[in-house]
Formats: C-alpha cells, structure tokens, sequence
C-alpha cells in the first residue's frame, strides 16, 4: 500500500502562528501610533493638560514595546531559516546574506524596524519613521525584485485578505484548502460580528461599572477568535493552494 505524504508538514503551522503574530504586533503598533494615538495628541496639542499627554506617550511607549517584541520575533524566524536556505545554495549564511540581494535587504530592513521600535520605546523623534519604514519595506520587499507572487502573503497580512490562492470556486467545497478557507470566514465573521456589537451596543453604554465589564468580557470573547483566525491561517498558508483544472 502506497503511503501519502500528509498535506500539512508539522511544525509548519506553528511556525506560520508565529510569523503572524510577529507581523500582527508589528502593523498593529504602528496602526495604534498613526491611527489612534495620532489623532488624540492633535487633540491634546490644542486644549489636554499635562496629565492627557503624559498618558498619550506612556500609551505610545507600550505600542513601541509591543512592535519591538513583534520585530524582534521576526528577526528570531528569519534568523533561523537562515542556515537552511544557505545550505540549498551550497553557500555560508555569511555568504548568504552579503551575497543575495534579497537576502540583504530583508535582514536590512528588519534591523531598521527593531532600531526604529527600540527609539520610539525611549521616545526619540526618529522611531516610529524608521520602524514604519522597516516593517512595511520589509513585507513587500519581493516588489523590489519584481517577485510579484510573493506579495500575496505579505498582503493578506498587511490588508487582512482572505481569497488569495482559491483558483477556481469549486475547490472551497471538495479541497482541505477549500475548508480551512471556509472555517477561516466563519470565525472572522464571528469577529466582525462582535466587533460591530461592541461598538454599536456596548460602547454607547458606558458610564457604569457594569458596562465597563461587559464590554471587557465581550472583548475578551473577541480576542479568543482572533486567535482563531491566526491558528486557521496558520494552517490554511501550510496546506497546497488548490490546482486549477485540466483544460
């Protein structure tokens, strides 16, 4: 009897976990500092006290300690696929990334992404510029190249996409592709769904403790599947992208 090679080669999955969650705190610091925090010192420039902008930067030091933590991940995975892409192409993982231009820029462009983190977590000017710049560059860095197809995972991270390699509709329903996919779009709608309910219902009553616990124990909810998401994607990037039909 013929032994088939299983679809997901374990510990692939953990590892893609991982690269996500490196990715996630990395994007979602930066969303914090330019989308949140940005908007709330131009609010505190104008008529916020002491005490509101010393909050602002305490907030902003602990998004720089989550971004750093992120990168540095990062950094960690990199570093320990190193040695096994060197020795496909017979080469030193010295030779490796002072000879491969791809190789360069990506270690490049994540030690300017752990710099700037590390500036923005001891408040210097300079940070968040550089690390925006190093995390960014970094996952499009294949467009560089011209690797246009190694975009598609860096972009599903960066915009949240969700039908990147379903070739033909019909594989969402007779592949293993097709069904992590399909648990992939329940549990992010899950989230969305809670995430819409925290806002449009539980937001609006604050005021009490009660509804102060309420929606903590609601958010909570909505990190557990978030969670989620991050483990079926893991396992949706491990499996083989569906193969498009014989003409």
């Amino acid at each position: 009897m013929l032994e088939t090679e299983p679809l997901i080669q374990w510990p692939q999955p953990l590892i893609e976990i991982l690269g996500f969650v490196a990715a996630f705190l990395s994007a979602g610091a930066l969303g914090f500092r330019y989308a949140v925090l940005g908007r709330l010192q131009r609010s505190a420039a104008g008529d916020g006290g002491t005490d509101e902008r010393a909050l602002i930067a305490a907030a902003a030091a602990c998004a720089a300690a989550f971004g750093l933590a992120g990168a540095m991940l990062g950094a960690g995975l990199l570093a320990s696929r190193l040695p096994e892409l060197a020795a496909r192409r017979h080469l030193t993982v010295a030779e490796l990334v002072f000879g491969s231009a791809p190789v360069t820029v990506q270690v490049g462009l994540v030690l300017v992404a752990i710099a700037g983190f590390a500036l923005a977590l001891a408040h210097k000017a300079p940070g968040w510029p550089l690390a925006a710049f190093g995390m960014i560059a970094g996952m499009l860095r294949a467009a560089f190249f011209g690797q246009w197809a190694r975009l598609v995972n860096p972009m599903h991270e960066l915009a949240g996409g969700m039908w990147t390699h379903l070739k033909v509709l019909s594989a969402l329903w007779t592949t293993p592709y097709g069904y992590a996919l399909i648990a992939k779009l329940c549990v992010v709608l899950g989230v969305v769904a809670l995430g819409a309910w925290n806002w449009r219902r539980q937001k609006p009553r604050l005021g009490s403790v009660e509804s102060a616990l309420a929606l903590r124990r609601s958010a909570r909810t909505e990190l557990v599947a978030a969670s989620l998401v991050l483990a079926v994607t893991a396992i949706l990037v491990s499996l083989p992208s569906p193969k498009p039909p014989l003409p």
